[in-house]
């Protein structure tokens, strides 16, 4: 789903500050250092639990779970314990509440359970940026895109095991043995893999091509040398960059949002009958999908994924959305109100060559 940080500018003009030179106090390696060490965890927590894991626990939530729940094997741990009584407080879905939300992953492991699957998360990035590499050095640089897609398809093992770890309790075993076979997690998500690509292409292409419509270049920076540096932006920048914005969050409602529900339900439904979720999970799509056992695929289909989810799911999932982007919105506004007096109180004391700021 798209971030927030998606739906800002990237591109800063260049300053003028050829021939200056700052020299900066020794101390502020020191505060660059605590600023780090302060935020780093801050920022995990945004752009891997807020924006990744929230958000697949809410897709799969089976709003209207049976009367009665089978007992996984493994039940009588801590973790199920923690979740049943955070689950059990309100009769509402989990995922209604960021906040319950929240309380339920600490439940089922823990603070650093808000971080389960990164590391496999990670290393299915780094394959993929491998395999894109690879694939547009065979296609041509015009065909990444391609090349993305080829990636994406090439890694939906690792993709799959992810939201298992994320969407499961903690198993005795290495994540790396909770892989599925690639060719039942081909098969599988496959189809709704191109979609979500076909999307995203979308999603990006849009906005740059409507940025280049009106001729909006978003606010760039200015030194001049004989002042503080400023943003400078042109008339008409304002409300291009909120007719930008607005066209971005529609997309990301009308074509993102579904293809995500569509990929994230896929990939649930192959979830291993041993493997306890930590929000309930109709595993059957309502009586549509029969287990590979009972001559049936065994997953979900993308009619029955897409099928499956009621108004009340689509208005929960979207309005957690809503949250998520507030949250991380007031989040990054608490980080430039302690970034923005150090950044002033660092400049007043910076030299350069010419003089003093």
């Amino acid at each position: 789903m798209v971030s927030v940080t998606q739906l800002f500018p990237r591109s800063v003009g260049e300053g003028a500050t050829d021939g200056v030179v700052y020299n900066a106090p020794s101390w502020v390696f020191l505060l660059v250092v605590a600023n780090f060490i302060v935020f780093s965890p801050l920022l995990l927590y945004m752009l891997y639990t807020l924006e990744c894991v929230y958000p697949a626990l809410a897709i799969v939530e089976n709003e209207n779970p049976p009367a009665y729940e089978p007992v996984a094997l493994d039940e009588d741990g801590p973790g199920h314990a923690n979740a049943a009584a955070v689950a059990s407080a309100d009769g509402k879905p989990i995922t209604t509440s960021l906040r319950a939300t929240d309380r339920l992953m600490g439940a089922t492991g823990g603070f650093f359970a808000r971080f389960r699957g990164l590391f496999v998360l990670w290393v299915t990035s780094f394959f993929n940026q491998i395999l894109i590499g690879i694939f547009a050095g065979a296609l041509g640089k015009a065909f990444t895109p391609l090349a993305t897609l080829l990636a994406a398809l090439t890694t939906v093992q690792f993709s799959t095991a992810w939201l298992h770890i994320v969407i499961s309790h903690p198993k005795d075993v290495s994540n790396w043995k909770r892989l599925p076979s690639f060719k039942r997690a081909f098969d599988a998500t496959w189809k709704p893999t191109v979609i979500f690509w076909v999307a995203y292409e979308i999603s990006r292409w849009v906005p740059e091509l409507l940025s280049v419509i009106l001729n909006y270049q978003g606010p760039t920076l200015v030194d001049d040398g004989d002042k503080m540096p400023y943003w400078q932006t042109r008339p008409g920048d304002l409300w291009k960059s909120i007719v930008v914005l607005v066209i971005t969050l529609l997309i990301n409602l009308a074509i993102i949002i579904p293809a995500k529900i569509v990929l994230v339900r896929i990939q649930a439904s192959l979830l291993p009958e041993d493997d306890d979720p930590i929000v309930p999970f109709d595993r059957s799509f309502q009586g549509q999908v029969d287990p590979a056992v009972v001559d049936g695929k065994g997953y979900a289909t993308l009619a029955v994924a897409w099928s499956s989810v009621t108004p009340s799911s689509w208005r929960r999932i979207i309005i957690l959305q809503a949250k998520i982007f507030a949250t991380i919105l007031g989040m990054i506004s608490l980080m430039f109100l302690i970034m923005i007096p150090q950044m002033w109180f660092i400049m007043e004391r910076v030299d350069k060559d010419s003089g003093e700021l």
